[in-house]
């Protein structure tokens, strides 16, 4: 059997085509699989961040062909030849953003004129985090054109269900990212020290990820600020590029920065340094004021931190309450600076439990249900 993925990958850097590489190996660990890249991502003129490429020293590899230019579909007759000599028995494809749909839905009718390929669709985002003018129309179109859509949380899997009746809709949830380079017996001493944080021995408090208007930064520096009050040797290290302006977060943000209380990476991290953070930290929060579902969350059970997360979107579906973190209303910087103050108070216990919590999300299992959710080509009885 072969497969295809339609997506990015290295040498472009994000969440997306992290995501890609993870789900390219297990299936090529049991099957034949292909990876189709995109040509070119975002337009300067509307990607907010430095560079779209991996600059890490290890970066992933994956022996990906470019077939998909967004904006030029002058390249598309070449992209649509090397799949369709290729004979998948289905394409799977990443949906993430309603500005490539458009020419996505467009690329993929000609792909089935040509050939009756199944199409999958791996849905990171049924809608934008930022405000995209006819996003959520051009976001459905694409995804009526599908056979199958694999979402990351229930309420998607209902909406869409509603939406397209008829189409399988399947929910299956984020799984751990196991690839990032790094001993596996670093403790967090060590992980400060290579960090360059001082003092070891304050709590820390990690915000990791790009920073967007939708993950409430803003709502944890409020936070923090209360539980520096009467925690004092609390530390918060905000690691990540700023996709907004630096500037919508003061004077709080250089406040603390200037105390000492807060350690600001404002850049993004190289994959040979994520483990150094999360072993770095004792929790990981997630503020966030909307969200399907986060790689942070599997990121961090992957090294053994709990989280303390909003309850938003499916957020909520991949904390138990209590046992592998806590879990705090929207834009409520009292109730999640006493989460924080939990969590702390229990750290030790909740670590316990994330292991086997964490199991359920592991890419075996994941892959298993997707490739029984993989419809069958009309030509195969």
């Amino acid at each position: 059997m072969t497969l295809g993925i339609l997506g990015p990958f290295p040498p472009f850097r994000g969440g997306i085509a992290t995501f890609n590489v993870h789900l390219w190996t297990e299936l090529h660990r049991r099957t034949h699989c292909f990876a189709w890249n995109y040509r070119r991502l975002y337009p300067r003129l509307v990607f907010p961040g430095q560079t779209q490429l991996d600059e890490s020293r290890v970066p992933f590899q994956v022996p990906a062909e470019a077939v998909f230019d967004p904006f030029r579909p002058w390249h598309w007759p070449a992209g649509l030849h090397a799949i369709d000599c290729s004979m998948p028995r289905a394409l799977i494809v990443a949906v993430w953003t309603p500005l490539f749909a458009p020419s996505l839905a467009l690329f993929l009718n000609r792909l089935r004129r040509r050939t009756r390929i199944p199409l999958a669709a791996v849905c990171h985002n049924m809608q934008p985090h930022e405000r995209i003018p006819l996003g959520g129309i051009f976001q459905r179109r694409l995804l009526r054109t599908m056979d199958t859509v694999i979402v990351h949380c229930r309420r998607d899997q209902a909406a869409l269900a509603d939406a397209h009746h008829g189409q399988s809709v399947i929910a299956l949830y984020h799984p751990l990212y196991e690839q990032f380079p790094g001993p596996a017996d670093l403790d967090r001493n060590d992980a400060r020290a290579r960090l360059g944080l001082a003092d070891a021995t304050h709590r820390l408090i990690l915000f990791f990820g790009l920073v967007r208007p939708y993950k409430g930064l803003d709502v944890l520096l409020k936070a923090f600020r209360m539980l520096s009050a009467t925690d004092p040797d609390v530390r918060l290290l905000v690691a990540g590029e700023f996709y907004e302006k630096p500037e919508r977060f003061e004077p709080l943000l250089g406040e603390l920065v200037r105390s000492g209380r807060l350690f600001l990476r404002d850049r993004f991290i190289p994959n040979e340094e994520v483990h150094l953070h999360f072993r770095a930290a004792d929790l990981v929060v997630l503020p966030y004021r909307h969200a399907t579902q986060s790689g942070i969350i599997p990121l961090a059970y992957q090294f053994c931190r709990g989280v303390v997360s909003t309850r938003v979107g499916g957020l909520d579906e991949m904390v138990a309450d209590g046992e592998s973190g806590y879990l705090v209303p929207p834009d409520d910087p009292a109730a999640l600076a006493e989460a924080i103050r939990r969590f702390l108070a229990r750290q030790a216990d909740i670590e316990s439990h994330v292991p086997g919590f964490a199991d359920r999300f592991r890419w075996p299992g994941y892959v298993d249900a997707l490739l029984a959710a993989l419809p069958t080509p009309p030509n195969i009885p």
